[in-house]
């Protein structure tokens, strides 16, 4: 969808489009709080950063895997408000919402808008060069 919007649009454009596409599906998760549909739509914008600098897939699918594998399996924790079936650890929280995103999981949480601009900040310093092509459909 990325590569066929930005074929039309351009990459940013698109990439705010699937991003948001991607938050919305996590509407019909439970316990969904609009900061955690805010934080999706930050992972899906960073996801698309990867591409961008990585030219492939490989780094956002393996990012998106180690999240979701750390929440649910390592942790414990609900993940877009869903648990998992078995789990190494079992993590509990204590605070108010804002602080551990529960019951939606931690990246409904402050704390992970402060995690994704770090992030942000470290994979625009490593990876400089942009490797993703420009598409443009004026030119066929």
């Amino acid at each position: 969808m990325q590569f066929t919007l930005t074929t039309g649009i351009g990459f940013w454009p698109a990439a705010f489009a699937t991003s948001a596409l991607m938050g919305a599906e996590h509407m019909f998760n439970p316990g969904w709080t609009v900061l955690g549909l805010i934080t999706i739509v930050g992972f899906g914008l960073i996801a698309c950063f990867l591409l961008r600098r990585t030219g492939d897939l490989w780094m956002p699918i393996g990012l998106h895997v180690g999240w979701n594998w750390g929440e649910v399996y390592f942790y414990g924790v609900p993940c877009s408000g869903l648990m998992g079936r078995g789990h190494l650890f079992e993590g509990r929280f204590h605070g108010p919402a804002w602080l551990t995103g529960m019951p939606f999981g931690v990246e409904a949480g402050w704390p992970n808008v402060v995690l994704f601009l770090i992030w942000w900040f470290i994979f625009a310093k490593w990876l400089r060069e942009v490797k993703y092509p420009e598409h443009d459909a004026s030119a066929r």
